[in-house]
């Protein structure tokens, strides 16, 4: 995708356009499409991390992000809960070593992590889901993933 139509989308997002329900990973992929950024499902599985969750991993303008779609609200609420929103490398009784930077963002019955490096694609994921509710520092290791898909 190009720089005019990333940051088109991210205007458009900007604007509150985009806000709308969604409880599945597919109708996420769908409203970051609308919004022109080139978007596809890279994998489907389920997650040792937020059990009774779906992880879907998307490809999101060329930045890989994951998301968890649970039965209910209540479940994914439940899920979050577990995240510590200083620190996300706590999660539940888990301690996880991210490669990058962290950030969570819940929505009805969805769990949405980043930990790209581009803040373009904080600010639009931010922009259809609301403010992360976690942010933290991951290790960063030299050479370590750059989020890219």
């Amino acid at each position: 995708m190009s720089i005019a139509r990333f940051t088109t989308a991210l205007l458009v997002a900007g604007c509150g356009l985009l806000q709308g329900p969604f409880d599945t990973a597919d109708a996420l992929a769908a409203a970051l499409g609308g919004a022109g950024v080139d978007t596809a499902v890279l994998a489907r599985h389920s997650d040792d991390l937020f059990p009774g969750a779906v992880h879907t991993v998307l490809c999101v303008g060329g930045q890989r992000a994951s998301v968890y779609t649970y039965e209910s609200e209540v479940a994914a609420a439940t899920g979050a809960a577990k995240i510590d929103p200083a620190d996300p490398s706590t999660v539940g009784s888990a301690h996880v070593d991210w490669v990058g930077n962290p950030r969570f963002w819940q929505r009805g019955r969805l769990l949405v992590l980043y930990v790209g490096p581009q803040a373009g694609t904080e600010s639009l994921l931010t922009s259809i889901i609301g403010p992360p509710f976690a942010r933290g520092d991951g290790r960063g290791w030299p050479g370590a993933l750059d989020g890219s898909c």
